[in-house]
């Protein structure tokens, strides 16, 4: 096939070529340019873009001034300006911003509860509820110092403050520092309860009939506090930070807040939910503070949502949590919310795709979202100005900031032996404070980004 261009085209103006071409689509144009030489500097030629970009132009304006509002513009130019900075920085500042030592845990066993505790100086791996493994951490050292994954007789163990606590079935109450021996005596014999629960120091022991509850100080062994006894029997409780969700068997909900300034002696108040709830209660998807308490469904389609005011009982919010953009595209893949964290201020979970999204508790709308990683968010932490999440296999970890205007992140990467066979690694846990990130894996490698100072990565077997 061959093109004539002896036409009547061919002969007219250039500025009138360029007129004729303007209405053409990209596509066209393109091909317009692979014609001859001539027509592709006809088509180069900015004139016959411009009315192209203007339509263009239009379409985006009016997108994003709805999304964003009619400041949309500043949004993007200071967007803009921190993506620039942040990728002029970015490997620099990364490179400089932490030390990064990985150890190989000894006779390390994978745990079920991802729960983790990381210091100077040791590693608490909680294996199951009564059951864990530590580590004591060297120069170039680490050693395991305990180790009772076969004890029976355990109940519950728990670390906090650098001092581990244990209770048996018989009641025996336990605390030692967790860079010593365990203790020999126990601190307490406590008797008649039907179930327990660690919290920070403290130990709360549902009492038989499940209608009362007791608090006991772990340093001493004393009670601190007791409940009057509740109208029916309780069917679920979580415990954190000296507060508590309760569900009982009648279909009523409490909240439990114990106010450590206000005194342990003191009796802290009950605050009775309003109405009741449609869907099952997960401990990783109930969250709660002196403000909010939010309750949420595992149906990531759905995503039914529920939030209380902490004070008054009252419902602030009861329904879905709404779609944001991407659920346009990855909606079918969020099938299953499988971690939540609360700030506060905002709510974010996490779905089995590897998606997160931060929502508005109060008002059930999403803020912002990131797909983290190609696998189900099994933890979450969740500050004001970034988050963290770790899947359940992972070879990247990524912190992204919470703004709806910027979203800028950093990530961390495992260090492992040369030829090292895989970097995708399954998680058995993780812990997160301020200046501090670890995750270990289930073939007991564990990595730790301290961000207080820089050193070169330093692998310890």
């Amino acid at each position: 096939m061959t093109i004539s261009l002896n036409t009547f085209f061919s002969s007219l103006p250039n500025e009138v070529k360029a007129e004729c071409l303007k209405p053409l689509e990209p596509k066209n144009l393109a091909i317009a340019a692979l014609v001859s030489r001539s027509w592709k500097e006809l088509v180069e030629n900015p004139s016959v873009w411009k009315g192209l970009f203007h339509r263009h132009w239009k379409k985006i304006s009016y997108s994003e001034k709805t999304k964003f509002g009619n400041n949309w513009k500043s949004i993007f130019k200071k967007r803009y300006e921190i993506s620039k900075k942040v990728q002029h920085n970015k490997r620099e500042l990364l490179k400089d911003a932490y030390t990064h030592t990985t150890y190989k845990l000894p006779e390390f066993v994978p745990t079920e509860t991802y729960d983790l505790k990381v210091g100077k100086k040791f590693v608490f791996a909680k294996i199951t509820q009564g059951s864990a493994q530590i580590y004591h951490l060297g120069k170039n050292t680490v050693q395991l110092a305990f180790n009772n994954k076969d004890d029976e007789t355990s109940l519950l163990v728990h670390c906090y403050d650098e001092h581990i606590m244990q209770l048996t079935r018989e009641g025996h109450l336990y605390r030692w520092n967790v860079m010593e021996k365990r203790a020999s005596q126990p601190i307490a014999c406590l008797k008649d309860f039907d179930e327990a629960y660690f919290d920070q120091n403290f130990l709360l022991l549902i009492l038989p009939q499940r209608k009362k509850f007791r608090i006991v100080n772990v340093e001493t062994g004393a009670t601190c506090y007791e409940s009057l006894s509740l109208s029916s029997s309780i069917q679920t409780l979580i415990y954190r930070n000296n507060q508590a969700f309760i569900q009982c068997l009648d279909g009523s909900f409490y909240f439990f807040n114990h106010d450590l300034e206000d005194g342990l002696s003191q009796s802290p108040p009950f605050t009775k939910l309003e109405g009741d709830i449609s869907f099952s209660l997960a401990d990783h998807l109930v969250r709660f503070d002196k403000k909010r308490v939010i309750a949420l469904s595992e149906d990531g389609v759905r995503r039914d949502c529920k939030v209380w005011s902490a004070s008054t009982g009252k419902i602030i919010f009861a329904g879905q949590l709404q779609p944001i953009y991407l659920d346009k595209v990855f909606g079918s893949e969020r099938k299953i919310i499988t971690a939540s964290e609360y700030n506060g201020e905002l709510l974010a979970i996490g779905f089995n795709s590897g998606c997160i999204i931060l929502y508005n508790p109060d008002t059930g709308l999403g803020a912002v979202e990131n797909n983290c990683a190609e696998s189900a968010v099994r933890l979450l932490f969740l500050e004001k100005e970034h988050f963290v999440a770790v899947p359940e296999v992972f070879g990247t970890l990524t912190l992204v900031n919470t703004s709806v205007q910027s979203k800028t992140f950093g990530s961390v990467y495992p260090n492992r032996p040369e030829n090292f066979p895989d970097f995708a690694f399954n998680l058995a846990g993780a812990y997160y404070d301020e200046r501090k990130i670890a995750i270990c894996t289930k073939d007991g490698w564990l990595d730790i980004w301290d961000f207080a100072k820089k050193t070169s990565p330093h692998l310890i077997t």
